[in-house]
């Protein structure tokens, strides 16, 4: 028995020290944090051109894989897809 209380205090001891010592965590470096700010000032210029087409836009839709497909209702829900009635499809004859 002593042999196991005297093995809790020595974990319970060692707890105690590991609670007591400052995080090893590092701060970001300013290298680091200038990236981001460049990452993010770059995805804000993305935006910005995104925002002129969608302001052009005579329906303020914008698609960014299919410049021809819009957000149409049916029943009661959104999908993103074609009208067939209003594509233009060019003739191949």
């Amino acid at each position: 028995m002593e042999e196991i209380e005297s093995s809790i205090n020595r974990y319970l001891t060692a707890l105690d020290a590991a609670d007591r010592q400052e995080p090893t965590t590092s701060e970001p470096s300013a290298v680091r944090l200038e990236e981001k700010i460049a990452k993010l000032k770059t995805q804000m210029k993305e935006l910005q051109a995104i925002e002129i087409q969608l302001n052009g836009s005579p329906d303020k839709q914008v698609s960014l894989t299919d410049p021809d497909s819009r957000s149409m209702m049916t029943r009661g829900t959104g999908i993103v897809g074609y009208n067939g009635r209003l594509r233009s499809i060019p003739s191949t004859i």
